[in-house]
């Protein structure tokens, strides 16, 4: 009985928080039935004030054709209508942090940046010379700098000066790679670039250098800098194991650190931050939580499998799962254990929101 009470209670508080961010009123005295769904789709400029306040992030479909906020906090969210996003984006890949976005658009037209520096998004800046079909955006830990790779294009790009001056630091063509790129992951300095090829090696790719092997595994899924560092966390899907690679660009070593983090199929999903390492996948609705200074290991079970484990604007919480039109997974692992939240869809409808 006592769960049951508690679980209505937060259900009451939900259903208040959201109401009252879409100005619906709660409780005794706000507006009839009627009149409540009137003011909820009247016009966008309720919506719009709502935007104003708490934030935990965004979420985008794959083809970039719609973006939402989410608005609240672990707990008591929900999601906007949809955003206004220029025509002809086909896709947004959100820098950590989300306070940007490195933007796909017309076939031919070079990749570019899109600030969001509250809710609705700011407008979208081409990067001269860059490349147009990215199959690859990888950001370093800070969100400074990015990776971008194209195989149809074969090239591949460093990115510095994110978000305010892009610009292209560095170029390689696909034969200055040691093979087909399936990782590449960029440190917080913007130049130590490692490679996750297609065979299962990994390797530090260096300018004016030939491509340097650091290490080789048995099924290469997983690759992270850890922020403000040269070290880098590899993932290996046989056996299930997590090492260390240390000081890639001046005296690499390899430290393991754990294994056994089985049962993980499909794509593989790694995240560091905050000493913590955060591994899921496509195929299991488990999170496994790694400590990097004392190496503890904790199991969340996640109520659905991991589509995604991607960073939202709020530091230590992730999305999990989201499809366009549908309600959102969200795990906040600011805690000791972790706590997974369900974001409702938005109940506005009507236009995308305007600027």
């Amino acid at each position: 009985m006592r769960r049951v009470a508690r679980n209505t209670i937060l259900l009451l508080q939900l259903v208040c928080f959201t109401t009252s961010l879409l100005n619906l009123g709660c409780g005794g005295g706000g507006l009839s039935p009627s009149a409540q769904i009137t003011q909820g789709i009247q016009t966008d400029s309720h919506a719009s004030q709502s935007m104003q306040g708490p934030m935990l992030g965004f979420v985008t479909a794959s083809d970039g054709g719609e973006v939402r906020a989410i608005l609240g906090i672990p707990g008591a969210s929900i999601l906007s209508p949809p955003l206004a996003i220029p025509a002809g984006v086909t896709s947004l890949n959100f820098a950590p942090g989300q306070k940007y976005a490195i933007v796909q658009g017309v076939a031919g037209a070079p990749i570019g940046v899109m600030t969001f520096p509250a809710a609705n998004p700011g407008p979208l800046f081409e990067i001269g010379g860059a490349i147009s079909q990215p199959d690859m955006v990888s950001f370093s830990p800070n969100g400074a700098a990015a990776v971008v790779y194209s195989a149809s294009e074969g090239r591949l790009q460093v990115l510095s000066g994110l978000p305010k001056s892009p610009r292209i630091a560095r170029e390689f063509s696909s034969t200055e790679l040691a093979n087909s790129p399936r990782l590449l992951v960029l440190a917080d300095d913007g130049v130590t670039l490692l490679e996750g090829a297609t065979d299962n090696s990994v390797y530090l790719l260096a300018a004016g250098a030939a491509p340097q092997l650091l290490a080789t595994v048995g099924d290469l899924e997983g690759m992270a800098f850890i922020p403000k560092s040269v070290n880098a966390l590899v993932f290996d899907r046989k056996g299930g194991s997590l090492s260390l690679l240390q000081s890639v660009n001046s005296a690499p070593s390899s430290q393991s650190l754990v294994d056994g983090l089985t049962g993980l199929a499909g794509k593989i999903a790694l995240q560091v931050a905050a000493g913590r390492v955060l591994i899921t996948s496509a195929s299991t609705n488990h999170l496994w939580q790694i400590d990097l200074q004392s190496l503890r290991v904790q199991d969340l079970q996640l109520p659905a499998t991991a589509a995604m484990l991607e960073p939202l604007r709020t530091s230590g919480a992730y999305l999990l799962s989201w499809q366009a039109g549908q309600p959102a997974w969200i795990v906040d692992t600011s805690g000791q254990s972790g706590a997974v939240y369900f974001v409702p869809a938005s109940v506005v409808a009507g236009p995308p929101l305007a600027r």
